[in-house]
């Protein structure tokens, strides 16, 4: 879209639609999109970009992790623990997020999985669980998850 035909919430709202797959209601202003890219967002036959095909990082992030990037697992977690990238703050499934990359061997994973066992945030406090996910983080070379697990050993 040429510089000025959409700006702030508008603009926004436009690129949440977009991401989102050109699901739900279009917001008023992806009218100004459709002059151009037609109402179904595919370019009007290959005269201007196909907007079907962007997708936003978070779905990417979503496909690495369920392909087993325990990288990307670890940075959904991140996403929905601090609200960022466009997803509102859910512990539930940062908590979600934490678990799999620790499963497929992400230390930082799992030692923030193990803090939530530990605190009881968006899980019920469970002490043995959260020290074998500081266990975990240790054998993955993570000296925090080390000197927590030996803490939690003298409890």
């Amino acid at each position: 879209m040429p510089g000025g035909m959409a700006a702030g919430a508008d603009a926004e709202a436009i690129a949440d639609y977009i991401a989102g797959g050109l699901k739900g209601e279009a917001p008023a202003m992806f009218a100004v999109c459709v002059v151009c890219h037609g109402a179904d967002g595919k370019g009007n036959n290959g005269m201007t970009p196909d907007l079907t095909k962007f997708t936003s990082r978070i779905n990417k992030m979503s496909e690495e992790c369920n392909k087993g990037n325990k990288e990307a697992c670890y940075k959904l977690g991140q996403a929905y623990e601090n609200g960022t990238d466009g997803v509102e703050t859910n512990k539930f499934k940062a908590t979600d997020f934490f678990i799999q990359g620790c499963e497929k061997g992400h230390g930082w994973s799992c030692f923030l999985t193990a803090g939530k066992y530990l605190d009881g945030e968006s899980v019920r406090v469970n002490m043995r669980l959260a020290k074998e996910y500081f266990g975990k983080a240790c054998d993955l070379h993570l000296e925090e998850g080390c000197r927590m697990y030996k803490e939690m050993s003298f409890r």
